[in-house]
Formats: structure tokens, sequence, C-alpha cells
């Protein structure tokens, strides 16, 4: 079995870790005393100097938290690990990782385009982002194997720029309307429409979400910021144009 660090046991290193469970031999690492809620999900948990010397390593902290680990992991990490990170967000953390993890080390940077909510049902059929930063092509071979072949996924190569590019309307912008209706609390009704059920599906979904989440996606995404702005400068002129004001 495949030897592996997970760096960030909350939600959605939880829900990994339970897909990963029946191919690799796991250990987790979180800042907060998890050692018996590991043991009971079936994963050691470990210190994290000791789990940098696996030789696969994924990083499923938020990326304010990654500059931080990678300072601490540099120095005892594995030199020839597999440093794989799962962000929501690409250029920063893969900037990060050139930065201060040795050069011996491969960095796979991925995204897996769902989570708890939208894999409750099963991961198969679902997509993953991938780009290989430094990894050696049969190690790169290996990983897009077990992604499509073990574990089902779709994978798509996406670069970092473009992915965040993409991102900042898939995610960030839909996430922005998302917490928004949120915070509305947007009723449920007998008279619901089909577009209706959308809105409060999304609203579950943003719920759900970690507010570390939500700021990675905002603030991380250096192309964030433009589409909030012109969506908000969309929905002012709409709201003129309903009062008959000059946009």
């Amino acid at each position: 079995m495949i030897s592996v660090g997970v760096i960030g046991f909350g939600t959605f290193g939880r829900f990994m870790c339970s897909y990963l469970k029946p191919f690799c031999n796991i250990g987790v690492y979180d800042q907060r005393p998890l050692a018996e809620e590991a043991g009971r999900f079936g994963v050691a948990f470990e210190p994290v100097e000791r789990l940098a010397k696996r030789p696969v390593i994924i990083i499923a902290v938020p990326v304010q938290a990654q500059e931080d680990l990678l300072r601490q992991m540099a120095p005892v990490i594995n030199p020839l690990a597999l440093v794989v990170d799962v962000s929501s967000v690409k250029l920063k953390p893969v900037a990060l990782m050139e930065k201060h993890l040795p050069a011996t080390c491969q960095i796979l940077a991925t995204h897996p385009l769902f989570g708890p909510f939208s894999g409750k049902h099963g991961i198969a059929g679902l997509t993953v982002i991938t780009w290989p930063v430094r990894v050696k092509p049969e190690t790169y071979a290996k990983a897009k194997a077990f992604l499509v072949q073990t574990l089902k996924l779709v994978v798509k190569e996406r670069s970092p720029e473009e992915h965040d590019r993409q991102m900042a309307h898939v995610l960030a912008l839909t996430l922005f309307i998302g917490r928004a209706l949120s915070q509305m609390q947007i009723p449920d009704s007998e008279l619901k429409t089909a577009t209706y059920q959308h809105l409060i599906d999304l609203e579950n979904i943003v719920r759900a979400d970690t507010p570390e989440l939500f700021r990675s996606i905002q603030a991380e995404n250096p192309f964030a910021d433009e589409v909030r702005q012109r969506f908000l400068r969309q929905l002012q002129q709409i709201e003129s144009e309903m009062r008959g004001e000059e946009s």
C-alpha cells in the first residue's frame, strides 16, 4: 500500500481520507489535537515531522497557513517525497511549494472539483484538476492512473494561472452569491420553481463550507476581486434601470 501523510484533517481532509484508506497506509496531522478522532476514523495521528518522512505528502490546510507549514516541513521532509496540494486556488500554493520545498522533492498541484456535499453519493465520474509542477514523467503517470483507474475520477490538466482565472467565476463568484443567499436566509417554499430550488441548493452547499475555505477562494485567487466587482457593478446597474434611473 502507498504510504501517505495527510496534513490537515478538517472537513475535506477527512472526506479525502475516506476514499484513500482502502488503498493507502495513511497518517494524518492537524493543528488541533485530534488523535482520538483520527483513531476512530481508522488512521494514525502523527507529528508533522514524522509525516514529512513519508513518500507521498498531501497538503490539505488553508492557503493562509501553508507558508508556515512548508517552512516547518522543509528541514525534515523526505528529500524524494511527492508533495501534493489540494487547494482551491493554485498560483499561490504552487509558488510557496517551489519556494520552500527542496529541489529534490516532486510537486503535483491538484484541485478536486468536489467535496463532501457534491461527493456524498460517491466520487466516480467527478473531476480533479492536475498540473505537474515538478514531477517525473513516470511518477505523474502513476498518479494519474491512480486517480483515473482506481478512484474513477476525470483528470483535466490546467496551468495554475488558467485554473485561477476560470475558478474566479466557477468558484469565487458562485460562492460569493451563495454566501449572500445564506446570510439572507432565503426561505424554502411549497411554490418553489426548479430555478429557485437551485438557489436553495447553492445556499446549502455554501453553508457547509468553512469560513477558511471561503476566504481562501476569495482572497487568495488574484482574479476573484475583479469578477466580484464586475458582478456588483452589474447589480447596481440593473437596480438603477429598474428604478428608471440613468446607469
